[in-house]
């Protein structure tokens, strides 16, 4: 029995790992425990090509429309994940633009008040000649 449950999980698309535990194994009818987690790929479908969802105790068949809700739904957190990944991405790019732009404004900066500077003390020297060629 433990392995039908097995081989029926195997054979869904994609298959579904599952745990089966053996209770009350000395009765002659012993339980069987099945452990199934949530998949991740979800819709699965069953050996024959049934979509199926597990709704109220019982298996539900899917029809066309909530198959596309189902798929848009898992395609949307795709989307908003592979969004919000590449928007982190993009403004560490930006912080580091902003970082080497600020380096380099500061450089610009300092470059043209000691430009300044320089022209200051050159028109004072020629201001000084100037005098000094009067005299």
């Amino acid at each position: 029995m433990r392995q039908a449950f097995i081989s029926t999980a195997a054979s869904c698309r994609p298959s579904i790992d599952i745990l089966v535990r053996v209770e009350n194994i000395r009765t002659k009818k012993p339980i069987y425990r099945i452990d199934i987690p949530e998949g991740t790929d979800k819709p699965y479908c069953t050996s024959s090509g049934l979509y199926k969802i597990r709704g109220e105790g019982q298996n539900i068949g899917i029809d066309p429309t909530m198959m596309k809700a189902i798929i848009l739904e898992r395609e949307s957190e795709e989307f908003v994940a592979r969004f919000k990944a590449a928007t982190d991405e993009l403004l560490k790019q930006i912080a580091i633009v902003h970082s080497d732009l600020a380096e380099q404004i500061a450089q610009a900066e300092f470059t043209a008040s000691m430009a300044i500077e320089a022209a200051q003390a050159a028109e004072e020297a020629a201001i000084g000649a100037e005098m000094m060629a009067v005299i």
